[in-house]
């Protein structure tokens, strides 16, 4: 059994791994109505419009850059499902009782 160590990152499949276990507490989020533009984007596979927000969203809080950090692993490598998933769980989405 081989243990892999990096330095100075959390491996991406970590990371990933670890992700359902955050909570949003951890995070500062961005609003819900950016949280569901994101997620717009990401279900119409516009990655260069999703990149362009995060960095926008850094620019305006600093705050948000652990979240963006996340998202923009997941966006390098163009894992649309993944970004999917990860923004799922963030946006609030009206009840359909």
């Amino acid at each position: 059994n081989v243990e892999w160590i990096y330095a100075g990152a959390t491996p991406p499949e970590a990371s990933l791994l670890t992700q359902k276990e955050t909570t949003n507490r951890e995070w500062i989020l961005p609003s819900q109505t950016t949280l569901q533009q994101l997620y717009h984007l990401a279900m119409m596979g516009d990655i260069p419009a999703i990149e362009k927000m995060l960095e926008n969203l850094v620019e305006q809080d600093q705050q948000l850059a652990p979240f963006v950090a996340e998202l923009s692993k997941l966006t390098a490598n163009f894992q649309t499902k993944k970004i999917r998933q990860f923004l799922v769980t963030f946006v609030k989405t009206e009840s359909h009782s």
